[in-house]
């Protein structure tokens, strides 16, 4: 109800992943939203700059459109589990599949849009 209250359709939602104190760069970072969230809210992605940094948003027909047609980026409001994965560096299951990340996604908890810091160890 709080998030509805606010009146907030997207979130600005970003990160800078590491892995053993190194920039990450090419993983994809995936929000999953949690199941009581229902239908309407989907997962959001972004992969990673060679510096670690990505912007997440969820999928061009998913988001809603400017008056010019193109669609708004951003995440909606919520609770999400995190997923890192890689194309070629193994990243702990703890990470992905069987995740212990999650992430709320809400405008009092980062009203500046900071990006999230997330500090991955491949042990």
């Amino acid at each position: 109800n709080d998030w509805a209250n606010q009146q907030l359709a997207l979130m600005g939602c970003s990160y800078i992943v590491t892995l053993d104190g190194q920039p990450l760069g090419e993983a994809t970072v995936t929000l999953v939203p949690e199941p009581y969230l229902g239908p309407n809210v989907k997962p959001a992605s972004g992969v990673t700059m060679p510096n670690g940094l990505t912007r997440l948003s969820h999928a061009d027909e998913d988001l809603p459109k400017s008056t010019n047609g193109r669609p708004i980026a951003g995440v909606k409001s919520g609770t999400y589990k995190l997923q890192i994965t890689h194309p070629t560096k193994k990243i702990p299951a703890k990470y992905n599949t069987a995740t212990e990340l999650g992430e709320e996604i809400a405008y009092d908890l980062n009203p500046n849009d900071a990006p999230i810091r997330l500090s991955l160890t491949s042990k």
